[in-house]
């Protein structure tokens, strides 16, 4: 069985919070994107305390946008709570939304999804 070389997940880009959003820090990595070989958009970091829901955590830019809306469950934190599932929109003008869930946390890890999809 041969062994294939893993693709090169491209580098990874910070994106600028907004809202009030602002990255966990250190262990985690910041808020942030990469685009691979095959237009993969990755998302990766949790971002913490922003706003009011539907409050935008940040803009990707244009060569990393899906055509559509595009939905996506993610963990969240409600303080006295814990953890619990959220959801964060990607939206076709690069917009990531937080919809619902807790605001201590929302992680972005797990968010995936092809450009122009």
């Amino acid at each position: 069985m041969p062994i294939y070389q893993p693709l090169n997940p491209g580098i990874w880009t910070p994106l600028e919070l907004l809202n009030g959003w602002t990255n966990f820090g250190d262990p985690v990595a910041p808020v942030g994107f990469c685009v691979d070989a095959l237009n993969t958009v990755y998302l990766r970091g949790l971002a913490v305390g922003g706003g009011a829901t539907d409050a935008t955590i940040c803009v990707l830019p244009v060569e990393a946008r899906p055509l559509y809306r595009r939905v996506f469950p993610v963990v969240t934190e409600i303080p006295s709570y814990g953890n619990n599932f959220g959801r964060v929109d990607v939206l076709a003008d690069g917009s990531v939304q937080w919809i619902v869930g807790g605001n201590s946390y929302i992680s972005l890890d797990g968010i995936v999804f092809k450009v122009g999809s």
